[in-house]
């Protein structure tokens, strides 16, 4: 086979598969599968270290909704993250947006960080990881999810 004919497959095979990737609707992430675009977000509920200690993704029904994963309270990226929505707050709630926050953390962690980054926004104890599994924002080896915001 010459060379040229072999180029020719590489880049047929290479736009081939170009072209599943572009057409095929499920969208996929390092942690899994996204959930469907244009379709309901996954419902939830988790505990949480504001108001009566649960959330429901249904509560914020009618509002804007920005769920933000992170893999653990007291790491450096994600403080300063948090730090930044805490600081963009006022301009997400006069938009009615809710910023809701999600790690493996228990509540008490969540509670300790909070007070530590002067945080007002709730955070998500998703200690077994199935919300961010849903959302494909898990990264099971490592056990912790990966930083994902989704609105």
């Amino acid at each position: 086979m010459s060379r040229r004919n072999l180029l020719k497959i590489v880049l047929a095979i290479s736009l081939a598969i170009a072209t599943w990737f572009n057409f095929t609707p499920t969208v996929w992430a390092l942690g899994g599968t996204q959930p469907e675009l244009n379709q309901p977000a996954p419902e939830f509920t988790l505990l949480t270290n504001t108001g009566d200690g649960e959330i429901s993704l249904s509560d914020y029904q009618g509002k804007w909704v920005v769920l933000y994963f992170y893999p653990a309270d007291f790491t450096s990226g994600c403080t300063l993250e948090a730090r930044r929505f805490q600081q963009d707050l006022p301009k997400y709630v006069s938009r009615n947006a809710q910023i809701l926050g999600v790690s493996v953390n228990d509540v008490d962690s969540h509670r300790e960080f909070c007070d530590s980054e002067g945080l007002k926004f709730p955070l998500l104890a998703d200690t077994d990881g199935s919300v961010s599994k849903a959302y494909g924002s898990w990264l099971g080896f490592f056990s912790l999810p990966l930083t994902k915001n989704w609105v």
